[in-house]
C-alpha cells in the first residue's frame, strides 16, 4: 500500500492551497517536507480532518505507523464519514497488526496465540485444512480455551462436518454451559444430524441466554416444525420476523407451517413476502450454517 500518492476522493484542486501543496509533495515522494507542511497546517487548523489525514499519510509513508494511526483517529473523530480517513485507517491498522504479529512470532513462536492467529488468517483466506491444523496446535497448548473450541467448532460446521463440530462445542459447554455461540452451534449440528428434538433443547437454551436472537428462534422454529409441533413453530417464526424482518427463510418456513395448519391466506402472504425479499436481495442466501453468528462477550 502506497500512502504517498494522489489517490483519494478529493483532488488537489479542491483543497486549500497549503494542503494541495502537501499532496503534491506526497506525490513527489517528499514525505518529510509533506509532513512538516501538513503539521503546520494542522496547528493553524486543528479541526481539519483533511489536514490530519494528509499529515497521517506523510507520517505513514515514512514508517511512522503509530503517529499516522493517531492522526487518522483524530481525523475520524472530526469527520466520521470521511472515506479517505476510513480507508487509510484500515490500511495502517492492517500494517500495524502484521508488525505486532511478527513481534509475537519472534517472542513466542510456538505459543497458542501465534497458532490461533495463523488459524484465523488461513480461515479468512478459505484455507480450511491449514486453519484446522493451526487450531489443533493451539488447542494442544490451551485445551480449555472456550474461544478456540468455539472457532474450531465453527470451522468444522462451515465444512458440514457436524459430528466433529459438535465434539468441540460440547467440550466448550462443559467449561461454560452458558456460552451462546457453542449452545447455538450444538443446536445447528443437531438439526443437520437429523436430531430435531435435541436441536430444540439447545435452541431453547440459546434463547434463554439471548432472548432477542433471531437465529436461535429460527432454529427452534425449524426444529419444532420437523417434530410436528406446528403451532409452536409458527409462534417462534413470528418472533424471527419481528427481530429480523429481512430474513427470507423465516417467511418460507412460515408459509410451510401455515399450509400444514390449513391457514391458506396466511401461507400465501408469508410466501409472497419471501418471494419479495428474494427479488430485492442482492446478498448471498444464508442458512443456519452461516446465519446469526451472534456472539456473547469473548471467552478467555
Amino acid at each position: 500500500m502506497v500512502f504517498g500518492t494522489l489517490s483519494g476522493s478529493v483532488c488537489a484542486a479542491q483543497l486549500p492551497a497549503e494542503l494541495a501543496s502537501v499532496k503534491h509533495s506526497l506525490y513527489r515522494g517528499d514525505y518529510h517536507e509533506a509532513a512538516l507542511a501538513a503539521e503546520a497546517y494542522v496547528k493553524a487548523h486543528p479541526a481539519s480532518a483533511k489536514g490530519l489525514s494528509l499529515l497521517a499519510r506523510a507520517e505513514i509513508a515514512q514508517g511512522h505507523y503509530q503517529r499516522g494511526f493517531d492522526e487518522l483517529t483524530r481525523a475520524l473523530q472530526i469527520d466520521p464519514h470521511d472515506t479517505d480517513v476510513l480507508f487509510y485507517l484500515s490500511q495502517v491498522s492492517r500494517i500495524m497488526a502484521q508488525l505486532q504479529f511478527r513481534q509475537l512470532q519472534k517472542m513466542a513462536p510456538d505459543s497458542f496465540r501465534v497458532h490461533q492467529l495463523l488459524a484465523e488468517s488461513y480461515r479468512a483466506r478459505g484455507i480450511k485444512a491449514r486453519a484446522a491444523e493451526e487450531y489443533k496446535k493451539a488447542l494442544s497448548l490451551k485445551p480449555h480455551s472456550i474461544k478456540l473450541l468455539e472457532e474450531m467448532g465453527d470451522l468444522e460446521r462451515s465444512s458440514f462436518q457436524f459430528k466433529q463440530a459438535a465434539t468441540y462445542y460440547s467440550r466448550a459447554l462443559r467449561i461454560n454451559p452458558r456460552s451462546y455461540a457453542n449452545v447455538y452451534g450444538m443446536g445447528v449440528c443437531s438439526l443437520f444430524l437429523q436430531e430435531p428434538e435435541k436441536a430444540a433443547t439447545y435452541f431453547r437454551k440459546a434463547i434463554a441466554i439471548s432472548p432477542a436472537s433471531a437465529a436461535a428462534h429460527f432454529g427452534l422454529g425449524d426444529a419444532l416444525l420437523r417434530t410436528g409441533k406446528t403451532r409452536l413453530a409458527v409462534a417462534e417464526l413470528n418472533k424471527v420476523v419481528h427481530y429480523e424482518p429481512q430474513m427470507r427463510q423465516a417467511y418460507t418456513l412460515l408459509a410451510r407451517a401455515y399450509r400444514k395448519l390449513g391457514m391458506t391466506a396466511e401461507a400465501q402472504k408469508a410466501l409472497a413476502e419471501s418471494q419479495r425479499l428474494a427479488r430485492v436481495s442482492m446478498q448471498p442466501r444464508k442458512g443456519l450454517i452461516e446465519y446469526g453468528e451472534q456472539k456473547q462477550p469473548a471467552a478467555k
